[in-house]
């Protein structure tokens, strides 16, 4: 008899830990495992949704507006589907999805996904004090679950020190069946030229104002910066940019566009292990990194592929010229072969597959 598992997330969507969540779910063995993904609130990427259920997965769409609504009896509607549908593990990935699930009966199996770390998300997303409380509630809620699955070391390293129930299993990216690259040409980049890109939001936890910034000032004349994404940073940054700093906006497949770059740049303050970081490295790009310590992470696991470098807030400069001196040794075949040694979805799928 297949054991089934409840994956549950505020919405599925492209990027994020919505990439963890159907990275799991398409590598699982179906022949032992029967995967059901419940969202709780409205915004779901409806072509995602048709997708899962053509190959034959139950996805349940609670349609909730009200986070508080929620919060305070989301538990019921939970309960009424895992009793339903006979769920027998509960993998939830959120702050929301989190605490519902810690408040399911003993007889099914809770654990988590912690896809950030969040003593720092929490204060840069919502302030001291209510990021403190965040931090504290969620906490709470996490005792009460089976085990919580940090997606990086990084992660674990810092849960530990307040989580008895804790490991780790570090996030993993699939191949890109994609085979389409965007021109340069339709950003006004030249052939020849040097591209770094960086995906996601643009917002003061990211530090994408200060690697605008950094990039404005010392950037080369072949060198371009290519910015995908939105977030309250956005405007300011469109504010400081000269022209070679593009900015093709939100879009839902950014692989065309990492496809045609050469490096994958972030000068992020707080990641769990960045997806973008994953996706990039699929597309064989090689890296220029802050050194917070899930970015170090990545250079950490294999020291046999040049993947790039990371820097210091005070050391941007003098880091891009190491990165333009050894530009020679970043093999795109190499990254990829990197990528799918130590961080492809499979395996990470496999892991999961043993604490179910």
């Amino acid at each position: 008899m297949k054991k089934k598992v409840a994956y549950v997330i505020n919405r599925i969507e492209r990027g994020g830990p919505s990439n963890v969540v159907l990275g799991i779910i398409h590598n699982l063995d179906h022949s032992q495992f029967e995967p059901v993904l419940v969202t709780l609130f409205c915004g779901n990427d409806e072509t995602i949704v048709t997708e899962l259920k053509e190959k034959g997965i139950s996805v349940i769409e609670c349609q909730n507006n009200s986070r508080m609504k929620y919060l305070l009896f989301g538990h019921r509607e939970l309960k009424r589907i895992v009793n339903d549908r006979l769920i027998q593990v509960i993998h939830s990935h959120g702050f929301v999805p989190d605490i519902v699930s810690s408040r399911m009966h003993r007889k099914v199996r809770k654990i988590n996904t912690i896809h950030n770390n969040m003593y720092e998300d929490y204060i840069f997303t919502y302030g001291k004090w209510k990021g403190f409380l965040y931090t504290r509630i969620h906490l709470r809620a996490m005792r009460k679950l089976d085990l919580c699955v940090c997606c990086s070391k990084t992660v674990q390293e810092v849960m530990q020190k307040r989580l008895k129930n804790v490991t780790y299993i570090r996030n993993g990216c699939g191949e890109i069946d994609t085979c389409n690259y965007e021109s340069r040409e339709t950003l006004g980049i030249p052939d020849g030229a040097v591209v770094f890109i960086y995906a996601g939001h643009f917002s003061p936890c990211k530090r994408t104002l200060q690697l605008v910034n950094h990039f404005h000032h010392f950037r080369q004349e072949n060198e371009y910066l290519v910015m995908i994404g939105d977030g309250p940073e956005h405007k300011k940054c469109r504010e400081v940019c000269d022209d070679h700093i593009k900015f093709p906006g939100v879009l839902k497949n950014p692989y065309p566009y990492m496809k045609m770059a050469d490096i994958y740049v972030s000068e992020s303050a707080s990641e769990g292990f960045s997806v973008s970081i994953l996706e990039a490295l699929t597309c064989g790009l090689g890296l220029f990194l802050s050194d917070i310590p899930s970015h170090k992470e990545v250079f950490d696991i294999s020291e046999e592929t040049y993947l790039g470098e990371y820097f210091s807030e005070n050391q941007f400069s003098e880091k891009l010229q190491s990165l333009r001196l050894n530009f020679s040794a970043i093999e795109k075949a190499k990254i990829k072969d990197f990528k799918r040694k130590y961080l492809l979805d499979s395996n990470m799928a496999k892991q999961y597959q043993m604490l179910y």
